[in-house]
């Protein structure tokens, strides 16, 4: 594409909708540079057995804060053609109305067939992600040889299958990797019955027929050790026939024995070992058709039929050196176990992933070499490679990252430098744009919040030391522990007021270049804007150990325990470990860390949450979380917001198990405190799903 053109994004997974016969295979979304208008084009499949005639699309469109924006309805695809498994809309670019768009969903309305019959998307539901797991062919572990070959009994195209077939959401997904409908009896991409290749992964069969091939390899060696006795036996008479024979024919006459031993050793030696010999010379001079064609027409002489398999073998073994690798292949599987074809295919299948990575590597195309060297495993230096392709990606993604904060496109930028991760201070970087460490610049739990003044609004009547603090100005942060408040003012001072037990977590007025502060129950913690942090308070369980710490761009604490962000991605802990909160060393790409009560919480760059310490009340059970955007973690229980402005939870929010944190209805949410969520549109919702109507209130908070 031109210098003119930029991509926004571009997937090549497939998404589907259950009972849509229409998959979108892969998508882009570009913006015209000339005009700052933005398009959309979207590859769809045909999944059906009827030809498709027209398709009509909605798409929603979302900005960059996924806020909806104008949408486009009935955009429709006509005079179309399209065959089952045959691909078609990639050419043509829906324009969207509004040059903000930055994320979507496509929706299917209407599909008219030839016939005239039409499917309609009665709920209007859009595409998504289609997510699905296939395991490895490999993992039948000692039935996969018999797998592969009952597959070659069913299917022409066996060699293309490297994973068993599986069902999802109303698809099949065929072990070639070709998603089709369920409905679907014969694949389009390798021809095999669907059904057929179900029926295969079944271990009682397959070790039914596993036993019958071994049973049938071992009666051939015991047919062919037979046959070798019966050949000796039959030598054996033969040389005792013709001492008979030599013995008449003496006495009948030196010159008919001479004719008769001619005749007989022409018929049973001389010829098959001209055969024999001839076919040996072919096989020296590399013509295998012609060598096994002549030890075929002598099976029983010598060691014909097992030259025969060694010719085959070595005829494989040419093909492979001379680079004809599909033919190798080929002939390798008719050999079946015989020495280590099973091997040599694989061999060659590295080798091909490997020298078609390599072409890509040295034209710079590393996110297509990536894979292929992923597929080679420890081939050669693939591995090496492959750690290259990635720093290499990594190095594009940061550097077209650094273009576009130099464009002022951080949308653009927050992406590629997640992208980039963990290259460089590429996380640093995504942070700062992103505002991952934004939160409610509150204690909401009192009812206060800080307006763009940098004063404060009561909102509820249960803190009894407002007035103490209602004066403080120029105040861009407040945090509270247990009784104590502090405040981070816009110059990096901070001011504090209250203690509990003279613990001293009020003794930070002589602090200075502070960038972000937290506190906990009897103590309080500045982050300095060189990466140090200081503190100050209750350390008992050597929470505040925190004195040698550097390169730290987030802290948090709860508690007993202590955790900072490094700009590596990595996370450091201090204090109390006694359910393993602190076990959290070996945590890489992380973009945001929370300390909970007794549990640590970290999001990674690529929106999924790890977790470690107490889970007795499923505070921990995150591991399935994915598109999170930010995190906050409350007492026992974790909340992240999506990137859609939607929430996720786990835990309880007091002290009873009934008391369930429920975040199900929440929308539009852009920040949470781990007790409310702030809507887009300034009001507030509780999280047991309460609403509360604090839409007066000014939230211009950031």
């Amino acid at each position: 594409m031109s210098a003119r053109y930029q991509v926004l994004q571009h997937e090549q997974k497939p998404y589907w909708l259950p009972d849509c016969p229409l998959l979108m295979a892969s998508h882009a979304l570009t913006k015209d540079t000339t005009t700052d208008s933005v398009f959309l084009q979207c590859k769809f499949e045909n999944l059906s057995d009827k030809r498709i005639k027209a398709l009509s699309i909605r798409v929603e469109c979302y900005d960059v804060t996924n806020q909806p924006l104008v949408a486009v309805d009935n955009f429709t695809y006509l005079d179309i053609n399209i065959a089952n498994a045959k691909s078609f809309g990639d050419q043509t670019p829906v324009s969207l109305p509004d040059r903000e768009t930055r994320a979507f969903h496509v929706i299917p309305q209407k599909i008219v067939f030839v016939d005239n019959s039409i499917w309609e998307n009665a709920d209007n539901q859009p595409f998504v992600l289609a997510e699905y797991e296939q395991k490895r062919i490999s993992s039948l572990c000692d039935l996969t040889d018999q797998y592969k070959r009952d597959l070659h009994d069913i299917c022409s195209k066996a060699n293309t299958h490297t994973y068993l077939p599986t069902r999802k959401d109303g698809f099949t997904i065929c072990g070639c990797g070709k998603i089709v409908l369920d409905s679907t009896k014969t694949c389009p991409a390798c021809g095999v019955t669907i059904d057929r290749l179900f029926a295969l992964n079944n271990s009682k069969q397959l070790r039914e027929n596993l036993e019958a091939y071994n049973a049938t390899q071992q009666k051939i060696q015991q047919q062919r050790q037979q046959f070798a006795q019966e050949q000796q036996a039959q030598q054996q008479q033969a040389k005792a026939q013709q001492r008979s024979l030599l013995k008449r024919i003496f006495i009948c006459g030196v010159s008919i024995a001479v004719i008769i031993t001619i005749y007989i050793s022409a018929t049973k030696y001389f010829i098959p070992n001209m055969y024999y010999q001839s076919a040996l010379k072919a096989w020296n001079s590399g013509e295998f058709e012609d060598a096994i064609s002549q030890l075929e027409q002598i099976p029983s002489f010598k060691d014909s039929s097992s030259k025969i398999i060694e010719i085959e073998y070595s005829w494989a073994e040419q093909l492979y050196h001379n680079g004809k690798y599909e033919q190798a292949i080929q002939k390798y599987s008719e050999l079946g176990d015989y020495k280590d074809a099973s091997a040599q295919i694989h061999a060659i299948r590295n080798l091909q992933s490997y020298n078609e990575a390599l072409a890509l590597y040295n034209n710079q195309q590393y996110e297509e070499a990536l894979p292929k060297f992923r597929f080679c495993g420890d081939y050669k230096d693939a591995v090496s490679l492959k750690n290259m392709c990635e720093t290499k990606l990594q190095e594009q993604h940061y550097n077209r990252a650094l273009d576009a904060l130099n464009a002022q496109d951080s949308s653009t930028a927050l992406k590629e430098f997640l992208s980039a991760v963990p290259y460089k201070d590429s996380i640093a970087q995504a942070r700062k744009i992103g505002e991952f460490s934004r939160r409610i610049e509150s204690c909401l739990s009192s009812g206060v919040v800080i307006s763009k003044s940098g004063k404060f609004q009561k909102l509820l009547p249960n803190d009894d030391k407002y007035d103490t603090y209602v004066n403080w100005s120029n105040i861009k942060k407040l945090v509270a522990g247990t009784s104590h408040k502090v405040g981070l003012k816009n110059d990096g001072t901070t001011i504090a007021i209250g203690s509990y037990n003279d613990e001293g977590s009020s003794n930070v007025s002589n602090w200075s270049n502070i960038v972000d502060i937290a506190a906990g129950y009897f103590n309080t913690f500045g982050l300095k804007s060189n990466g140090t942090v200081v503190a100050v308070g209750s350390n008992d369980h050597g929470e505040c150990n925190v004195g040698n710490w550097n390169n730290i761009i987030a802290i948090s604490n709860c508690v007993n325990h202590t955790v900072g962000l490094r700009s590596d991605g990595t996370v450091v802990a201090t204090g109390d470990n006694s359910d393993g909160q602190c076990n959290v060393s070996s945590w890489s790409n992380i973009i945001m860390v929370g300390a909970g009560n007794g549990f640590t919480v970290g999001l990674k760059a690529d929106g999924t949450v790890v977790a470690a310490g107490r889970n007795v009340f499923g505070q921990c059970d995150v591991s399935d979380w994915k598109d999170i955007i930010s995190i906050t973690v409350y007492g026992n229980h974790t909340i992240g917001i999506k990137s859609d402005g939607t929430a996720v939870a786990t835990g309880i929010l007091g002290g009873s198990i009934s008391e369930k944190c429920d975040v199900s209805n929440w929308k539009s949410i852009v920040a949470t405190d781990g007790l409310h969520g702030v809507k887009a549109d300034g009001s507030l919702i509780y999280a047991d799903g309460k609403s509360t109507d604090w839409s007066s209130i000014d939230w211009d908070l950031w």
